[in-house]
């Protein structure tokens, strides 16, 4: 393991003079590639964070694309708009508390009178003539339910504020200016912790080509084991509208990018191949060493699409007599749970703010986390893998039975299956993470629908991933505990 005095001197670099630090932690862009201006050119996880609108309130027709909003605040993302201490518009005066704390916040001490209600965001690009790719829109996190247009046409909605989603915006595309909308509604008695409001995580563009495709989330790494010979690796992807006479290539890199094994495979709408890693460097908390999975689609010579996945060569055991092994080594969990957000930053998910978390608990002595209760932001799981953290994903605070009036519980049935997949799909290729955690203190666990509940989540979750455990975290049973 690293010496603790190594961590708190690369704190201290990133932070920097507490003028620095501010500088550093408020830049969206900290740690990322500029977003380009100009029109859509074809390419994945192209940065989409910059030149919104915000506007506080509620408001008729603010989707459609004629409205004018040269008034609205410029802003770039990530945003939480319950931290900031601005007026509302003159319109909504009566309606809307001004914030950003309140003893009238309907969140109460759980939110620390944070004050949500309704926010609208508005972004105009350009593009020259119809695009050649299909083009989608993916956002990492929206605290709470959203509703998304594209030039007035409505893409639909997501209520979860935690699971990434994406839209196909290429229907709606037009040649010239194009307004991308979205209405953020934080009401109600929804969250027991501080949550935000607002688009708090990053937002990208991905022009892909229109037939045959790598699908979104379609790539899985897995360790089989590790031996004498190297590590085995068993790499699966799926595709969309495949099509004859395509190649998948995989090809693996070290952490000085150089490639050190490659396989192709005739193209399929699911694929399935074996590598092997000669002498590996192994991941663990002690030794963060991460390799990059490079996975190509192509016809011929051509490349028609191409994906970067991040994973690292570890084997996570759990035994009755031994505990957990990492690599055959017994691993002490030495863990902490805490929530998503940054402090006086809010719940807006700076990359930079995201690591200085993960470097103070390294810093500390922790090795682990949980995060309460719900899946963290991408910035935050890289810096795990990166930094050698471990950790328990979780989903759920609630399921049916609800632990407060408009919390998840209201959607948890209409839900439920598709978050899962978001989270498992999504985040699967982190080798920080060891297990998954399907909820919190959940009210329901011990009553016959609960037991039922809670098998059927987890036997979604080891169809999704087969290569971790599934927990729950509990306090206790009242009465006695059913078994199916």
């Amino acid at each position: 393991m690293r010496r603790p005095e190594t961590l708190i001197d690369r704190r201290q670099v990133l932070l920097g003079t507490a003028g620095a630090a501010t500088a550093l932690l408020v830049s969206p862009l900290a740690g990322r590639a500029a977003e380009a201006k100009g029109p859509l050119r074809e390419g994945r996880r192209q940065p989409f964070d910059l030149d919104w609108h915000f506007r506080r309130g509620e408001g008729e027709d603010l989707q459609a694309p004629g409205i004018g909003d040269s008034d609205w605040r410029k802003i770039d993302l990530p945003h939480d708009w319950s931290i900031e201490d601005l007026p509302p518009p003159a319109a909504d005066a009566k309606a809307q508390i001004a914030g950003p704390f309140d003893r009238g916040a309907v969140g109460g001490t759980a939110t620390g009178y944070a004050v949500g209600g309704e926010g609208w965001y508005r972004k105009r690009f350009t593009l020259d003539a119809p695009t050649k790719g299909r083009a989608e829109i993916l956002f990492e996190g929206i605290y709470l339910n959203s509703d998304v247009w594209l030039n007035g046409h409505h893409l639909g909605t997501h209520p979860c504020g935690y699971t990434p989603f994406a839209f196909d915006l290429t229907p709606y595309l037009v040649p010239g200016e194009n307004v991308l909308a979205v209405r953020v509604r934080n009401l109600g008695k929804n969250s027991r912790w501080y949550s935000g409001s607002g688009i708090e995580r990053h937002v990208w563009l991905d022009v892909l080509p229109v037939q045959a495709r790598i699908s979104r989330w379609g790539i899985g790494v897995a360790v089989r084991q590790i031996g004498p010979a190297g590590a085995d690796i068993a790499i699966s992807t799926r595709l969309e509208d495949a099509a004859t006479g395509l190649t998948v290539v995989s090809r693996i890199r070290d952490d000085r990018g150089r490639a050190i094994t490659e396989a192709s495979i005739t193209a399929a709408a699911a694929v399935e191949q074996a590598m092997t890693i000669a002498s590996p460097r192994l991941w663990s908390p002690g030794t963060p060493n991460l390799y990059t999975l490079e996975t190509e689609l192509r016809r011929g010579a051509v490349v028609l699409d191409r994906a970067s996945t991040s994973f690292g060569v570890r084997v996570v055991t759990f035994d009755t007599g031994r505990g957990m092994e990492i690599n055959g080594v017994a691993t002490k969990l030495r863990g902490g749970c805490i929530h998503h957000d940054n402090g006086l930053l809010g719940a807006a998910s700076f990359d930079a703010a995201e690591e200085r978390k993960v470097l103070l608990l390294k810093a500390r002595g922790f090795n682990a986390v949980r995060p309460s209760h719900n899946l963290f932001s991408p910035a935050f799981l890289d810096a795990c893998d990166r930094h050698g953290l471990l950790v328990v994903e979780e989903t759920f605070d609630v399921w049916r039975e609800p632990k407060l009036a408009e919390d998840y519980s209201v959607n948890f049935d209409a839900e439920w299956r598709n978050d899962l997949e978001a989270m498992v799909l999504s985040t699967r290729n982190h080798p920080s993470i060891i297990m998954w955690s399907i909820g919190n203190e959940i009210p329901e666990r011990n009553t016959p629908g609960g037991v039922e509940t809670q098998w059927r989540l987890a036997n979604e979750v080891h169809k999704l991933d087969p290569t971790r455990p599934v927990t729950a975290a509990i306090n206790g049973f009242p009465g006695q505990m059913v078994t199916p």
